[in-house]
């Protein structure tokens, strides 16, 4: 959807991936709000933010259509980035009456999804995990470079967690959102959206769900397959008849 913003105060969610992103996605958007989660128009959200400072730009200053950005950080091959953290400061100081959430959910439960993810699909070369690609990262705030341990991504996540309630203290623009024990209606309450509102909440983007997905293309791959087998099979078929059609004229 194009056009300027709707809602008059942006919305950031500065946890991390694995815990309720695409949860809290579907959830805003159930209330009306347009959300960047993970990509925009094919472009990562932090490509878009990190070249938008670059360039002298408030960070989201290129997705002026956008009302919430639900996922902004990217874990790579080809590079990471992290504006959660890295831009954590310019966004409080370009949005001053955003709301930010720390989405957030049990550490060995988040690490063992991003050990997980995302689930095997039939390819050439695997993709690497998120978590395996995390710990081989160039990371903000890190004292060293990579490889990381598991213990020191843990170590990292804590710590941008209190650096969140260091930063926003007892801000009536911050909450902390358990995605698992928290009533979802704090969400609302928070964004200050009528009670009468109907919101989605359930899990979205869970492993079993992608795993349903993957499992549902590989069965309409295998029913194309067959089918173009089939169609093979009667035009050689067609083709063998014309051409005894033709002998046996030829014979006349």
């Amino acid at each position: 959807m194009e056009g300027p913003s709707f809602f008059r105060q942006k919305v950031f969610l500065i946890g991390f991936p694995k815990s309720g992103t695409s949860s809290i996605t579907k959830a805003l958007e159930s209330l009306g709000y347009r959300c960047a989660h993970w990509k925009y128009k094919d472009k990562f959200v932090g490509e878009m933010m990190r070249d938008a400072v670059a360039a002298g730009l408030a960070p989201v200053a290129r997705m002026p259509d956008i009302d919430a950005f639900t996922q902004m950080d990217f874990v790579e091959e080809e590079g990471t980035y992290w504006p959660q953290i890295s831009l954590l400061d310019s966004l409080c100081h370009h949005y001053p009456d955003a709301k930010f959430i720390l989405n957030w959910r049990d550490l060995d439960a988040t690490l063992a999804s991003m050990a997980k993810w995302p689930p095997d699909k039939p390819r050439p070369k695997p993709r690497p995990k998120m978590l395996e690609r995390l710990m081989a990262s160039d990371l903000p705030s890190m004292t060293h470079s990579p490889p990381f341990s598991e213990e020191e991504i843990r170590g990292w996540m804590e710590r941008h967690w209190e650096h969140c309630k260091e930063v926003f203290g007892e801000s009536r623009n911050f909450l902390i959102f358990d995605i698992v024990r928290d009533d979802p209606e704090n969400l609302k309450t928070f964004l200050g959206v009528a009670e009468k509102a109907k919101m989605w909440w359930g899990v979205a983007n869970s492993l079993t769900e992608e795993k349903a997905k993957i499992q549902k293309l590989m069965e309409a791959k295998l029913a194309a397959k067959k089918k173009a087998i089939r169609d093979r099979e009667r035009r050689d078929k067609a083709r063998a008849n014309r051409r005894k059609g033709e002998r046996r004229r030829r014979r006349k």
